[in-house]
């Protein structure tokens, strides 16, 4: 295997074109990226990640931890034989650089206003032909700054694979696009789908951390966005960023038109989330004072996000499943028959397999809606992606008030600090205290915030299931509990299969309905002939038919 070079640059447009400037006179470098967090972890491992990099290139980047670390890192390196290069720009000389100078070559030139400017006058390259291209999109810094069309596209497409890179975890795409600006390879038509993509739905910060559950949280959204004919199911606890989730598998689906989201439990009243969801008519109900067009029919060939899906009352359950089976519904008060293609994503932090059981939720929409099933770890289950969190949060802060001096990274003693609690409010909590902490002074006030939510004792409370309401139990066939079918079967041990629940389920809301079809049919969300086959199947097992 023969040696070759390595850079490692960071997420900004200034470093992806930085290390295009560096790719210029080595072309077969790989790359690989870093944060001022991380630098001192990136290096110890880079000889793991690739044994034949025999030299490495830092391009700015810095490091935000203690000076030590990185010596350290680099000395592991430089004791392997390795050599390191670090391209600065400007004239400060932080405790890192002074910390490490015996161990790389530092390359910094003091009149370069940007690193990839930088970059170029070290090697001497300011005259290739790509440079000037270079220079101006760093210069830049944001991609709808730039005049020159292919400039801009370019620069949108490491814009975009950053994105994909960091929030997705998708580890390939922006090396790939630092090679594309650096001119070694074509933009390809997916390049350019991706791109439009990011226009059209912008920057959307997915499930922050490195810790195994949450990359496997990235890794589903990868998976299953595309798969539009299948339904989702997400599950986690409050504040754990559901709709984020379900909004990441949106931007994935790469034909869904439209986005809408309704939170189920807002709308405690069947007639409310039905005129919601399915829309009315003039007269439908009180109030009723005109026609209205539901969620359902805006959102075709869309996405509809039903958060809380748990709370969703049994006669609007009924409606949701004949949506899903068959793509049919019809407003309150009309009996005009509408039609939708629509890929519905739910999410609960209620326990729904345990609700099927009580008779709270519908068996039959339970299983429709979880063919995908991503569950979100809580925040006190992985505790080591708090650096990753709080990074994310704070830089969400600095952009909403814009005073960077107020909140700089936390301290070691911080960090315990926010590990010590368990967070049953997860990350909306989390950000909640930094919030108030970033207003009224990180220093000053966060060890109080902390101390404030320990003390209210939440921990095992706000997360626990509400008990349901004895009077609304319902079974899946929206029948009152105590009509419920005993799904044990008729020998010990055994269980009947989910065909025999359904014909049971239907006749015994045949049975309510006085051998009326129709009404059945529509109190159970299914057609009438699809009601006519389970009565025949009822028949052929010998049950009583009404």
């Amino acid at each position: 295997m023969s040696p070759r070079e390595a850079v490692i640059i960071d997420n900004s447009l200034d470093g992806a074109c930085a290390g295009a400037a560096y790719l210029l006179e080595h072309p077969g470098a790989r790359v690989f990226v870093s944060s001022a967090y991380t630098l001192p972890v990136r290096l110890i491992n880079l000889p793991s990640l690739d044994s034949a990099v025999s030299s490495v290139a830092i391009c700015g980047i810095g490091c935000t931890r203690p000076p030590l670390e990185l010596a350290t890192a680099m000395k592991c390196l430089t004791e392997q034989g390795r050599k390191i290069t670090w391209f600065l720009a400007g004239v400060s000389c932080t405790d890192a650089e002074s910390a490490v100078a015996r161990l790389c070559r530092v390359r910094r030139v003091e009149k370069a206003d940007t690193l990839t400017g930088a970059v170029l006058s070290s090697l001497r390259l300011s005259g290739h032909p790509r440079a000037a291209m270079l220079q101006s999109i760093a210069g830049a810094g944001r991609a709808e700054k730039l005049k020159d069309a292919g400039a801009k596209t370019v620069a949108e497409l490491v814009v975009a694979s950053i994105y994909r890179y960091f929030q997705l975890g998708d580890g390939e795409v922006y090396p790939a696009a630092v090679r594309k600006l650096a001119g070694l390879s074509d933009i390809t038509e997916a390049d350019l789908k991706m791109v439009a993509r990011y226009r059209a739905m912008g920057h959307l910060p997915g499930p922050d951390g490195a810790s195994p559950c949450i990359r496997e949280v990235r890794r589903l959204i990868r998976l299953y966005g595309p798969l539009d004919s299948l339904n989702v199911l997400i599950l986690g606890e409050t504040g754990t960023g559901k709709e984020r989730v379900a909004r990441l598998l949106h931007q994935e689906d790469h034909t869904s038109r439209s986005f809408m989201a309704v939170n189920c439990a807002v709308l405690s009243s069947s007639d409310m989330l039905d005129s919601r969801l399915f829309g009315h008519v003039k007269g439908a109900f009180t109030g009723a004072i005109s026609d209205h067009d539901g969620v359902m029919g805006a959102v075709d060939h869309g996405t509809l996000f039903l958060d809380k899906i748990g709370e969703m009352p049994a006669e609007t359950q009924a409606k949701l499943l004949r949506v899903i089976e068959d793509g049919t519904f019809t407003r309150l008060g009309s009996n005009v028959e509408q039609k939708v293609d629509v890929r519905v994503i739910a999410a609960t932090n209620s326990d729904l397999a345990e609700m099927v059981r009580n008779g709270r939720f519908r068996i039959d929409l339970y299983y429709r809606l979880r063919e995908l099933v991503i569950r979100i770890p809580p925040l006190r289950d992985r505790l080591d992606d708090l650096g990753h969190i709080v990074g994310s949060i704070r830089r969400s802060l600095v952009e909403e008030y814009g005073d960077k001096r107020r909140f700089k990274d936390l301290s070691k003693e911080q960090y315990a600090l926010l590990k010590s609690y368990s967070w049953p409010g997860n990350i909306r909590q989390l950000h909640s205290v930094l919030r108030r902490a970033y207003l009224l002074g990180v220093d000053e006030y966060l060890e109080a915030a902390v101390r404030e939510e320990m003390a209210e004792g939440l921990d095992e409370l706000i997360n626990r299931p509400s008990a349901p309401p004895a009077e609304t139990r319902y079974d899946f066939a929206g029948t009152p509990r105590e009509s419920m079918l005993d799904l044990r079967g008729d020998a010990p041990g055994r269980m009947y299969t989910l065909r025999q629940v359904q014909i049971r389920s239907a006749m015994k809301a045949l049975e309510m309905h006085k051998g009326n079809l129709t009404a059945t049919a529509k109190a159970l969300g299914i057609s009438v002939n699809t009601l006519k086959k389970l009565r025949n199947e009822a028949r052929e097992e010998g049950l009583h038919v009404e």
